[in-house]
């Protein structure tokens, strides 16, 4: 596994893993259902319950998706696979967060990140999944505010 972050003063850095793997996906589908009106439902979750400006906050993404794999034991093949794609986080419209991912990531998968405002904003989480679905969630953010999760 590879991983390369750009730091807010424009370096990059590579983390790089050996992840053994062996097998593919075996849970039943039937246990990754994800009814249509909650396919793609986000939720953030913030480590306190205000936000900070000129620091690292701490918050934790969450998507509700099933990520089917064609890897699954019982994979119906007359279907195809639905998994998420790439997931974008943007602070008042500058990046926090790009990933471009498969279906190595689980279902409903959830992601924890660092975000440091400096003034009010909106923190926007746009994913995109591989049925060319669009999903987005939005919260405004500004020091002092009440947040969802703290």
């Amino acid at each position: 596994m590879r991983a390369v972050a750009e730091m807010n003063d424009g370096k990059l850095y590579m983390s790089q893993r050996w992840v053994k793997a062996a097998g593919g996906c075996s849970a039943p589908n039937a246990k990754n259902f994800v009814p249509e009106a909650l396919l793609g439902k986000m939720k953030l979750r913030f480590d306190d319950d205000t936000v900070s400006y000129g620091k690292p906050n701490l918050v934790q993404l969450m998507i509700r998706h099933p990520n089917e794999s064609a890897l699954a034991a019982d994979f119906d093949p007359e279907k195809v696979p639905q998994f998420v794609r790439s997931v974008r986080v943007s602070f008042d419209g500058r990046p926090v967060m790009d990933a471009e991912v498969d279906f190595s990531i689980s279902d409903n998968p959830n992601f924890r990140f660092y975000f440091n405002p400096q003034d009010k904003g909106e923190l926007k989480i746009e994913v995109e999944d591989t049925h060319d679905r669009k999903f987005t969630h939005s919260v405004p953010i500004a020091e002092g505010a009440p947040l969802p999760g703290g």
